[in-house]
């Protein structure tokens, strides 16, 4: 193994070049990305001091817990020691009092509000309203015509179901004898 390929330098180029970020609504939030885009956000305090290796950090500020450490990016494949060097970060940040116990009886709570909210009469105005919408598009003869100029809503009529087909699929020729 060339020593670039050991130093993480070689998988550099295998690093996703946009930030991603992941809002997972009911618990925290993730940035993926270099140091340079990560710092650029400004969520990494200043003077900050970037762990190595495998190693995490933690820190707390205005009310969120935080949490940084190298990670590969999912273009990456191989074992950890080919992307322990390369620069490309996880920083996940969630309440700072949220622990599992409190969360888990948020979303319970949560979800039993929904099914609650499922029984009542105003839900069922909004599925009824909903369902009756959608049968008005079924039978709108304009809105039928639309949809059919769209190539990616073509239904091919050979499979219950109506699994969409690209044009280039439903040109099918018959088996030759």
């Amino acid at each position: 193994m060339s020593e670039s390929h050991m130093d993480g330098s070689h998988e550099t180029s295998r690093v996703q070049s946009e930030m991603q970020i992941r809002i997972d609504i009911e618990r925290y939030t993730e940035y993926r990305g270099t140091q340079s885009q990560l710092e650029a956000e400004g969520i990494v305090p200043a003077n900050f001091e970037w762990p190595l290796g495998k190693k995490w950090v933690k820190w707390s500020a205005n009310g969120l817990d935080f949490s940084l450490c190298r990670t590969k990016s999912e273009a990456m494949k191989g074992p950890a020691k080919l992307w322990l060097e390369v620069d490309y970060w996880l920083l996940r940040f969630s309440p700072a009092d949220a622990s599992w116990e409190s969360e888990q009886i948020r979303l319970k709570a949560r979800e039993l509000r929904c099914a609650i909210h499922r029984q009542s009469n105003e839900w069922w105005q909004i599925f009824h309203a909903t369902a009756s919408a959608f049968r008005n598009s079924q039978n709108d003869e304009k809105f039928q015509a639309f949809k059919r100029l769209i190539p990616a809503l073509e239904v091919d009529k050979r499979f219950r179901g109506g699994r969409r087909v690209s044009k280039s699929e439903s040109r099918v020729t018959p088996p030759q004898e």
